[in-house]
């Protein structure tokens, strides 16, 4: 038996083998679990993630290049530059949309309550 150095905050638990065996493989596997859950729970389209140029995403949004241009310049997005030609990415795009987005008469009344 190897000797053990006992420190005044140590706590020393007697538990079976089996016991120990169960307790882990049940940690384990709900930990496993809860990461696959995780996973897909939010998956990740690659082609949000791809960067676009301004024309596209003025398109994308239904504005005008003038329009893209102004919400550039007050920084709305962040922004890629290239040369000459800048771009932005598809998903912060899309997340403006999502953030701009009005309440349903339904959402309101449930944020009321």
């Amino acid at each position: 038996m190897l000797p053990i150095e006992k420190k005044p905050d140590d706590v020393f638990l007697i538990v079976k083998r089996s016991e120990l065996q169960e307790f882990l493989s049940e940690t384990i596997r709900t930990t496993v679990e809860e990461a696959v859950d995780k996973a897909h729970s939010s998956p990740r389209d690659p082609q949000e993630e791809v960067p676009i140029d301004i024309h596209e995403g003025a398109k994308l949004l239904g504005i005008s290049l003038t329009t893209m241009y102004s919400k550039i310049s007050n920084r709305e997005f962040n922004t890629f530059k290239r040369g000459r030609k800048v771009y932005v990415l598809k998903s912060d795009l899309l997340n403006y949309i999502k953030a701009n987005k009005r309440r349903s008469r339904e959402e309101i009344l449930q944020q009321a309550k």
